[in-house]
């Protein structure tokens, strides 16, 4: 391995864009934590990309970078440079290939363009470098009514808070409270509240308590006035895992690049196939490539388990904003 291809090696950690001159453009891509094929978490992960079109560098980052490092001038920095391009060409030519340890392998198309393939398990973000995949279990407990050996899987609470369950609480809550505050009557008095009155068979009069609240309701017939009764009534803010409707926007993500030009290929190849891809720029300056778009996140992830198993890939994840 020479000198420079050691050196580009540790430089694919530091940046996110490298152009060697006759070769192209190295441009990074993110993958978040994913799910392998045995089910195990692989951590994040940083990778690149060649860009064959990119062979000149109007800046000499690489130049002004490789001289300043080795403390050398620009010229033979650029000779250097020069020198292990042509040692890369030449051996594509005479073995058909050349490795780049550790990083990937460079060859030839039929148009003699420079194609370059990235080793599989390559990594090159320093918070998870050399991290291997962590295998994961599922969470068990012991009946004790039972023989101890026998492991009873915990159920899951999630269906018990479904969003049928939400929709039923709703339209009865308002059913509930209006029944309570309804008057009801007995021989010697209205009681507006049945609860809010202390009862007492030796008394001769039953008197309602002097501080008792009535609240006056209009009349309800349908359940889109139940609905709006029930908006009058209760501090959204307070209530529990409330969600202002359309309030999120969910994207299936195939791919982030911080190259722009990088993101519309992509999203250029998964219209051809039939989705409805899009690029989605955030805070973070890195442009995502969507397969589409949904309003609800029910939809979202009926897709991405389905686009996951057409594809036979676990990268793809869901990203939710704000409006």
């Amino acid at each position: 391995m020479s000198e420079l291809a050691k050196y580009i090696f540790n430089l694919l950690f530091e940046l996110d864009k490298i152009i060697i001159p006759g070769l192209g453009c190295f441009e990074a891509i993110y993958y978040d934590v994913k799910k392998d094929s045995e089910g195990n978490l692989i951590p994040p992960s940083k990778s690149f990309l060649l860009d064959n079109n990119i062979l000149i560098d109007d800046k000499n980052i690489l130049i002004k970078k490789l001289a300043e490092d080795f403390n050398i001038d620009e010229s033979r920095a650029k000779t250097k440079i020069n020198i292990f391009v042509n040692e890369v060409k030449d051996s594509i030519k005479k073995y058909k290939k050349y490795d780049l340890v550790n990083v990937g392998t460079f060859t030839f198309d039929k148009q003699k363009n420079i194609q370059f393939s990235i080793e599989r398990n390559a990594n090159f973000l320093k918070s998870s470098f050399g991290l291997g995949s962590i295998k994961t279990k599922i969470i068990t407990r012991y009946d004790k009514q039972k023989d101890d050996k026998e492991p009873v899987k915990t159920p899951s609470l999630e269906p018990l808070f479904s969003k049928q369950f939400f929709i039923k609480a709703l339209i009865a809550t308002p059913i509930i409270i209006i029944l309570a505050l309804i008057p009801k009557s007995t021989s010697k008095i209205e009681m507006p509240r049945t609860d809010l009155i202390s009862l007492n068979i030796d008394e001769p009069e039953l008197l309602a308590p002097k501080d008792t609240i009535k609240q006056e309701l209009p009349k309800i017939d349908t359940v889109s006035e139940i609905s709006k009764a029930l908006d009058a009534l209760t501090t959204k803010q307070n209530a529990l895992r409330y969600e202002e409707e359309g309030s999120n926007i969910y994207y299936l993500i195939g791919g982030s690049f911080s190259n722009q030009n990088n993101a519309i290929k992509l999203r250029n190849k998964l219209k051809n196939e039939g989705y409805n891809s899009g690029i989605v720029q955030t805070e973070n300056v890195l442009y995502r490539v969507s397969f589409n778009s949904y309003k609800t996140k029910q939809e979202a992830l009926i897709d991405l388990f389905r686009i996951r198993a057409e594809k036979n890939d676990n990268s793809v994840w869901l990203l939710t904003l704000t409006k």
